[in-house]
């Protein structure tokens, strides 16, 4: 009786097991996407923003008060140094010029005429045929009129130069990026006028973080990027740098020059700018997304106290199942990482379906995922 019971109980069982295999099918592969890791090239970047500026940059500002009467030049075009842009009204002026420059006149021939005459008294003194008394009135006459005709050319050149500053010039080969008042305005003294830009080099000033100082120098490469200009970049370098730590913004000024070979950068554009801080190249780097991370804790040996460590994994696919591999990250830039340890090309990394992976996992290869070059 006992042992018909047994072989009961053993076929109950064995028919339960038979239908626990028929109700649990075995996992569907989890469809992943994957980059065949192979070496390649790293940039580290600063990103600063700042506003660009013109290599050379003028403004030309009204030294006197007077209508603008002459307006030869338009906005965007190209100068020679010493062109005419503009005339302010100086008519009254020319004749205040003109009357000083008589008066000049006037002064050097009263004061000629008493040299001569002081020559003549000076070879009568010396024979004694006149007095001491006439001699001096001879010098004490040529030196005042000396000290008049001083005057009136000073007043000369006062009046000529308020004359001049009636006419703007262009004090440098540039590009008219301004004009702040139209042909016929009233123009007030100390008003800009004309604002002139050298074509081709921009040069932009950037703040940095003092952690930076000891990375940073003369030559280093820079991308820049401007939302006005969507699509395109702009390649410089660092051409001059600070010797000091600002003390109240402990920040430090670089100075950028881009290219401008097309002519489509403008003074005041603001933008991002990317320095090259580190360059690392025949080096494995992979998409930042594939890389994922988890909170160990750890027992320092020393201490005996617990510590929490950061570690990196990645999931690799081999012969159709994932299964995790720690690795060390090393510079990061944008959506790109590189990898100091634990990967080595070849590898089938998974980028896509890496958080739905456990490992053991069966996965099926959906797609292989290029990785694009790095800008810059």
């Amino acid at each position: 009786m006992k042992g018909r019971i047994g072989i009961m109980v053993a076929l109950a069982v064995l028919g339960i097991s038979c239908q626990q295999k028929t109700e649990m099918p075995d996992q569907e592969p989890i469809p992943v996407k994957i980059y065949v890791v192979r070496p390649d090239s790293l940039s580290q970047y600063l990103r600063l923003t700042g506003g660009l500026e013109a290599a050379r940059e003028a403004l030309l500002y009204s030294k006197v008060t007077g209508k603008l009467v002459t307006l030869k030049v338009a906005v965007g075009q190209t100068v020679a140094a010493g062109r005419l842009l503009g005339v302010q009204e100086n008519e009254v002026l020319f004749q205040q010029m003109k009357q000083a420059e008589s008066a000049v006149r006037m002064a050097e021939v009263q004061y000629r005429l008493a040299q001569k005459e002081f020559e003549r008294m000076s070879r009568l003194y010396e024979e004694q045929a006149i007095a001491s008394q006439q001699f001096d009135q001879a010098r004490s006459q040529l030196e005042q009129l000396e000290a008049q005709l001083k005057q009136a050319r000073a007043a000369w050149n006062l009046a000529r130069q308020q004359y001049d500053h009636t006419f703007f010039r262009a004090p440098f080969p540039a590009t008219v990026a301004a004009v702040y008042f139209d042909e016929g305005d009233m123009v007030p003294a100390g008003q800009p006028v004309f604002r002139l830009v050298t074509p081709g080099a921009m040069i932009a000033p950037l703040h940095v973080p003092e952690r930076y100082f000891r990375h940073i120098d003369v030559g280093q490469r820079v991308l820049a990027h401007f939302p006005a200009l969507p699509g395109k970049s702009f390649r410089g370098r660092i051409f001059r740098k600070d010797a000091a730590v600002d003390p109240l913004s402990r920040t430090f000024e670089v100075r950028v020059t881009l290219e401008n070979r097309s002519a489509a950068l403008a003074s005041g554009l603001y933008g991002e700018f990317l320095i090259e801080l580190r360059r690392e190249v025949d080096t494995i780097v992979v998409p930042r997304n594939a890389l994922l991370s988890r909170t160990e804790v750890v027992i320092n040996p020393q201490t005996g106290t617990s510590e929490y460590r950061k570690r990196f994994y990645v999931f690799l696919v081999k012969q159709g199942t994932a299964y995790s591999r720690r690795v060390e990250p090393g510079i990061e830039s944008s959506d790109r990482v590189q990898i100091r340890q634990g990967l080595a090309p070849g590898d089938s990394l998974i980028v896509v379906g890496q958080k739905l992976v456990k490992e053991g996992s069966p996965v099926r290869v959906v797609r292989e995922e290029m990785q694009g070059d790095e800008t810059g």
